[in-house]
């Protein structure tokens, strides 16, 4: 989280710690209006409120329908609006939207059909040698819902094995993609293009740091293999998908990224939860818990409530575990922004071949001190509590 020019998050933050009127938590909810504010347009929260009513009608269709341009909105928009359409078959979209909605429902399907051919291509040599990954995001929602079209980068599968995941870069180099390494995954596309056309994880990147294999195991328990586009793939439990889609919309979010992954999520948020008679949220908030992505997913949480009033429900954001170490995981993101990230840097840059002076000197000791106490303070919750409440009464800004 960058909160370098979020001061709105930062005084947020103050008034938490000053304890008078909002707690943690609380600031973290604003924190999430904040993004609310900065990524969705009216014309967006329009969409979502048509998409999301109980019982539209042909009238508030109608209505909609006269205040919206098509053109104007850009495709992903209008993809979603197709959404509303296959929802509602019942209903009459107007000679100028209806042919262009399904026009754009067929260029997307042969885009995801382009992707599809890449990951079947991708996933059958990976099975050949004895590894059956799981399929996330997008392609799950795909193959979940194979009438809707998706607006895809490229499809994301995890592989559960480290040895499985060092293997993998092997076969698809043998293959002919190139890829970009990241610290979590390998993003794969063709020679010659950047556009993406697989990522293969490892792991998921939730803004955290966490020991994997609790929660890989779990997502491989708890997951079933079947043939997915042809080919031998694990999908996700409905819980475990709704926690990866949460993991993703934070991310979204406090990137402050395009809106366009934003309202996808929230539309799979929906699918997902009516999917099953009774959601078992406890496996979302022990993935919370193994990840220790608390603040990053009440965030993620509080921005699609703010859109979608009711859409992930209260009990996951006021669970006991969430609640008591969100503070903790907060203190230690505005901590690390606004204490230890600037000096760190400077810390870096600061050589001794350039001191010259006794002055000089004396200015390289108190940069490099500076930044070993604070980064020994960084790795205990409790001297960081501590820090930003003196520095809270002191008026420090």
């Amino acid at each position: 989280m960058s909160l370098d020019d979020d001061k709105y998050i930062l005084e947020s933050y103050k008034k938490a710690l000053a304890k008078k009127t909002i707690t943690a938590v609380d600031a973290v909810k604003i924190s999430a209006e904040y993004y609310y504010d900065k990524l969705v347009a009216p014309s967006d929260q329009q969409l979502l409120d048509l998409a999301f009513q109980k019982n539209l009608t042909q009238e508030k269709l109608d209505k909609f329908l006269s205040e919206w341009d098509i053109e104007a909105e850009g495709s992903y928009r209008a993809l979603l609006l197709s959404y509303i359409m296959k929802q509602h078959p019942d209903l009459t979209f107007n000679e100028y939207n209806g042919p262009r909605l399904k026009g754009l429902l067929n260029f997307y399907k042969f885009a995801n059909l382009g992707l599809i051919s890449h990951y079947t291509k991708i996933v059958r040599a990976l099975n050949e040698q004895g590894i059956v990954p799981m399929i996330m995001k997008g392609g799950l929602m795909k193959y979940l819902r194979p009438e809707l079209s998706r607006c895809m980068g490229d499809i994301d599968i995890l592989i559960f094995d480290d040895e499985d995941y060092e293997k993998s870069k092997e076969i698809v180099r043998e293959l002919g993609y190139d890829y970009e390494e990241q610290d979590h995954s390998i993003d794969l596309h063709v020679p010659g293009s950047e556009a993406g056309v697989v990522d293969i994880h490892s792991y998921l990147d939730v803004g955290s740091k966490y020991d994997k294999t609790e929660i890989i195991n779990n997502f491989k328990k708890r997951a079933t293999k079947t043939k997915v586009f042809g080919c031998e793939t694990y999908i996700p439990c409905t819980e475990d998908s709704l926690f990866i889609g949460l993991v993703n919309l934070a991310k979204n979010v406090r990137n402050k990224t395009s809106i366009r992954g934003v309202l996808f999520y929230l539309f799979d948020f929906e699918y997902l939860k009516n999917s099953k008679p009774n959601i078992d949220w406890d496996i979302v908030i022990d993935n919370i818990r193994l990840t220790g992505a608390y603040s990053y997913m009440i965030v993620a949480i509080e921005f699609a409530n703010k859109a979608v009033p009711g859409i992930v429900p209260d009990i996951v954001a006021n669970s006991r575990v969430v609640r008591r170490n969100v503070k903790r995981h907060f203190n230690w993101d505005v901590y690390y922004y606004k204490y230890v990230e600037d000096v760190r840097a400077k810390s870096g840059s600061t050589k001794i071949r350039d001191v010259h002076s006794l002055k000089d000197f004396g200015k390289y000791l108190k940069i490099k001190a500076t930044k070993q106490v604070r980064w020994f303070v960084l790795q205990h919750p409790v001297l960081i509590d501590m820090w930003l409440k003196l520095t809270s009464k002191n008026g420090d800004k």
